[in-house]
């Protein structure tokens, strides 16, 4: 986010800029847990997630021209056809907490904006502080919102 310059104040920019920090993709994340975080080939290891057609018209539209197995970014979507009763029922079985994100956002946590701020700033106070210390101008979400 620092390298969209998204809530970040006018006098970081430059510095920003200057630093110029890598943006990495996908697939340089994934590498790098494969091979320094779990010592694993990142050539042999699939990545699962949890994305389901069912999630959203993009995600739909996606996986049907792409399908379930992208072997270029050593990616599987295993339960891309269930429906959200046989994932749920899947994590309980298998005794598989939800992260808190889902009981706050009902989603995974993936911006800065009202729908992640908001909470955040309600139940966890220090880290909504943390986040304005990089991100100083995102305090303008809750402001618009006249929160």
């Amino acid at each position: 986010m620092p390298q969209q310059l998204t809530f970040v104040p006018p006098e970081r920019r430059l510095i920003i800029e200057a630093a110029q920090l890598p943006e990495p993709d996908y697939v340089a994340v994934s590498w790098l847990l494969c091979t320094e975080y779990y010592g694993l080939d990142p050539d042999a290891t699939l990545t699962a997630d949890g994305i389901r057609a069912a999630d959203s018209p993009n995600r739909r539209t996606a996986i049907k021209g792409h399908g379930p197995l992208r072997l270029h970014v050593m990616k599987v979507s295993p339960v891309w056809d269930w429906r959200i009763r046989h994932v749920r029922a899947a994590l309980a079985e298998n005794r598989c907490p939800l992260p808190v994100d889902y009981e706050m956002f009902n989603r995974t946590f993936d911006g800065l904006d009202l729908r992640f701020l908001a909470p955040i700033k309600e139940r966890f106070p220090r880290d909504y502080e943390r986040s304005l210390e990089w991100f100083p101008l995102a305090d303008l979400e809750l402001f618009r919102a006249g929160l």
